[in-house]
């Protein structure tokens, strides 16, 4: 008996412990993380969390250029703002340039119809509710089917 209790407890209420939803970050107010290439640092990525009205806001900066032999390889200028309530995105804007190519994403949740909205520089369309944004700061990218680029929308 106290082993079936222990597996209960190992396999089915721990691990949601382990697995904290969006709303877990309600009291982080930024995480910013440099950007380094051979050692050296090639710029930046931030996030900022405001919760405002029932609102977790979080926004985004990102910027970093890559080189090989002086010239750019790869670069990024970026910045976004999601938008949650109760833990469910409901809205995210983002403009980036990426290789001196623009590029967005306008995504808004339609929940009547339990779908996002996206308008994207690569994709224009729907899709489920349970997909989720693909940024850095959000665990639950590992545990999703379906992820949203942030830059374009596919």
């Amino acid at each position: 008996m106290r082993f079936k209790i222990f597996f209960l407890f190992l396999f089915f209420i721990y691990p949601s412990f382990l697995y904290p939803h969006v709303n877990h970050y309600n009291k982080i107010k930024s995480i910013e993380m440099d950007v380094y290439r051979n050692g050296n640092k090639i710029g930046y990525n931030k996030y900022i969390f405001t919760n405002k009205n029932g609102f977790l806001i979080v926004k985004n900066e990102t910027y970093f250029v890559a080189k090989i032999i002086g010239v750019n390889f790869f670069s990024i200028n970026g910045f976004s703002t999601e938008t949650y309530k109760s833990g469910k995105l409901v809205k995210y804007n983002s403009k980036t340039i990426q290789n001196k190519k623009n590029k967005y994403n306008n995504l808004i949740l339609d929940e009547k119809e339990k779908i996002y909205h996206i308008k994207g520089s690569s994709f224009k369309g729907a899709a489920p509710s349970n997909a989720v944004l693909g940024n850095w700061w959000n665990h639950n990218i590992l545990q999703s089917e379906v992820i949203i680029s942030p830059i374009s929308g596919s």
